[in-house]
């Protein structure tokens, strides 16, 4: 007796392999200030997808570097601003060194290069939302004066703690600067 061979032609279900994550160098969000000033005021603006340093500095140095033509060889960071910040990290064929400083503001990044340059970025919180980081985008490169960081955020409604916007506003107003809704006397 021969076994009787069945075979049942059933379609396979295989489960398709995870996405690879999004390519974020491409969808950086980065402006910078053609006229950068070097001066104690933003020289542009950087909204990351997330506080993980490790994960968002290295697309940000390669890009940095093409739209500069120039290295970034260290970045310095409010340590309370990020999680996972390692103390070098690997960009564009290189490491680069990571400095945490509680003295530089909350919302910023600096960035130093080869040329003796620093590049201060304000950094609008992932959480933002699109209309108020194009704001933020636009009050950082416009190339006047030398407002804070925290006064961009505030300003352009990219602020999410309240007492930051309290300060913010009540140090606009006395250092000359009016809101948006009031006129200037």
């Amino acid at each position: 007796m021969t076994p009787n061979q069945f075979h049942t032609s059933q379609p396979a279900t295989a489960v398709p392999p995870p996405a690879p994550p999004p390519d974020r160098s491409a969808m950086l969000r980065l402006r910078l200030d053609p006229t950068p000033r070097h001066l104690g005021a933003v020289d542009g603006a950087w909204w990351p997808y997330s506080t993980n340093a490790g994960d968002e500095l290295p697309g940000l140095i390669t890009e940095v570097d093409r739209r500069l033509k120039v290295k970034v060889l260290r970045v310095g960071l409010h340590p309370d601003a990020w999680t996972n910040i390692p103390h070098r990290i690997p960009a564009s064929g290189r490491v680069i060194r990571v400095g945490w400083f509680h003295s530089i503001d909350l919302h910023l990044l600096s960035l130093h290069t080869a040329t003796g340059d620093n590049w201060e970025l304000l950094v609008i919180p992932p959480e933002t939302g699109t209309a108020a980081a194009a704001n933020a985008f636009r009050l950082a490169t416009q190339g006047r004066g030398s407002a804070r960081p925290a006064d961009i955020l505030v300003l352009s409604g990219s602020a999410t703690d309240t007492s930051m916007t309290a300060q913010a506003e009540y140090r606009w107003e006395n250092e000359g600067g009016h809101l948006a809704n009031e006129s200037p006397s």
